[in-house]
């Protein structure tokens, strides 16, 4: 009896010790289903002894890219090792509001005081908290939309051929022809003009304000144009072309001469699968929107990789298809494929304050 006594208590001091252990991993209360996206490095001893990478040298290699002398400037994916992570540039998406718009989302645009949702069923002007405001008209299957520099609204219509304008509060006021090119993807310059993609057609353009094609943009040297899909402007009116099929984002400069190509990277397998969104932030880092396997990968321009962000909203992980960020104030607007829209807050936090799902090393 003292034996089966003894036995029970070193059981129970086992017991103990395990969820002293585990006490950690309890504090954090990170839902189940969510456990199998996160690393076990616990018992990892390679883990333990990997050797840190300085990230001067990195970047200094980044930097020193070569032209191989085919005229393809390509920038290679670099990924930092555990040391060479820079602290200051984790990110941590704090969670403003969400609505579900009914069905799937097609592009999303933010100004300081409004959001355009572009829905396969229309397109919505909403105050900033995501709350409706009106939906706008005469667009039919709108596939993209854009702030100009005076406040107007500028949306596209797939299939239909048409780029309609309208004023701040959404009245609706003109509309011109793209001839037979069917946009998905448009963003404006600081000149008035827009850049349209057309995957159909595998073409990019730029239009001028009032409609007339002003040139064809031409695919990069050794490459052509497979699917190119969205497109996003810098602040030097530059802007990047994702070649979703292609797995390439090509950037050109503002006059719609190419510059170079990125071969972004994932952090969980060696290249972005379906690069599918883009948007960049008030520093310039970018976020891309893997739509093979729903995360959002944040990379420097120059082909750092710096972390996976897997978008959660009280436990519900939303499988990202858009991406919209508002630079001056740092919100961002993530659009699922089955109408959830969920803003956030972007935050650029220390390491030793993580709280978001980091599925880096996983």
């Amino acid at each position: 009896m003292i034996g089966g006594e003894n036995r029970m208590s070193a059981r129970l001091n086992k017991g103990s010790r395990s969820v002293e252990k585990n006490d950690g991993l309890k504090r954090l209360k990170i839902p189940s289903d969510i456990h199998s996206f996160l690393p076990s490095v616990r018992n990892d001893t390679k883990y333990k002894k990997k050797k840190e990478t300085p990230v001067e040298n990195i970047t200094d290699y980044v930097e020193e890219v070569e032209n191989n002398g085919s005229g393809q400037r390509i920038v290679p994916p670099i990924k930092l090792g555990p040391g060479g992570k820079r602290r200051n540039e984790n990110y941590i998406l704090q969670v403003m509001s969400d609505r579900n718009f009914g069905s799937g989302v097609w592009d999303i645009v933010m100004s300081d005081n409004k959001i355009i949702v572009c829905t396969t069923k229309a397109a919505i002007l909403c105050k900033p908290n995501l709350l409706p405001k009106k939906e706008l008209d005469k667009v039919s299957l709108p596939g993209c939309a854009t702030f100009l520099k005076d406040g107007r609204i500028a949306i596209a219509c797939r299939q239909f051929d048409k780029v309609h304008l309208y004023e701040p509060d959404g009245t609706w006021c003109s509309e011109w022809s793209c001839d037979d090119f069917q946009p998905t993807g448009m963003t404006s310059l600081s000149n008035g003009n827009f850049v349209l993609t057309d995957p159909g057609r595998k073409q990019v353009r730029i239009y001028g304000i009032d409609g007339n094609k002003v040139k064809d943009i031409e695919a990069p040297p050794h490459h052509s144009f497979l699917w190119p899909l969205y497109v996003t402007a810098a602040d030097d009116d530059s802007f990047y072309v994702t070649d979703c099929h292609a797995k390439l984002i090509h950037v050109f400069n503002s006059e719609g001469c190419w510059s170079h190509t990125l071969q972004p990277s994932a952090i969980q397998s060696s290249a972005i699968s379906l690069p599918h969104c883009i948007s960049s932030d008030s520093v310039g880092n970018m976020f891309i929107v893997d739509q093979s396997c729903g995360v959002i990968e944040v990379w420097r321009p120059s082909g750092i990789v710096l972390q996976s962000l897997l978008p959660t909203a009280q436990s519900e992980i939303i499988r990202p298809n858009i991406i919209s960020i508002h630079k001056q104030t740092d919100r961002c607007a993530v659009g699922g494929k089955f109408g959830q829209v969920k803003l956030f807050r972007l935050e650029r936090i220390d390491a030793d304050k993580q709280m978001f799902i980091d599925i880096t090393d996983s």
